[in-house]
């Protein structure tokens, strides 16, 4: 399976799912996109540097600190047009999921969907 193939998947078994793209957050690259309505480039390259921003030493140590836990790999970031969920790779700790999804939401569907996602995409890349 190609990762345009699996983002496709991905799209269609999310709920709610609007877009969905692969990023390299260290090189701040779009490595796979799919929407279900045209998306301009910008859009994801948005979701790419806000998945960086969130996966930083910084916010994830604030985090850490304030549920004195570790933190997750996820994130979830809403505003009036949707949500935007935020999955970080397990194997490339660099890459993240993010997918655009309609309001309302249930985090723990779309935690699991992305999660199963995420394990098709590792998969893709661990054939390359």
């Amino acid at each position: 399976m190609a990762l345009s193939e699996a983002l496709r998947e991905g799209l269609e078994t999310i709920p709610g799912c609007r877009s969905v793209c692969y990023v390299d957050m260290r090189a701040g690259l779009v490595l796979g996109a799919q929407s279900h309505k045209p998306c301009p480039q910008e859009r994801y390259d948005r979701m790419a540097d806000m998945a960086a921003r969130l996966f930083s030493e910084d916010v994830l140590s604030l985090v850490e600190h304030a549920a004195e836990t570790a933190p997750d790999t996820e994130f979830t970031v809403c505003d009036p047009s949707g949500a935007t969920v935020f999955v970080r790779g397990t194997e490339e700790p660099d890459h993240a999921l993010c997918c655009q999804c309609d309001l309302p939401v249930d985090p723990p569907e779309i935690s699991d969907a992305m999660r199963s996602l995420r394990r098709k995409v590792t998969h893709v890349f661990s054939k390359m």
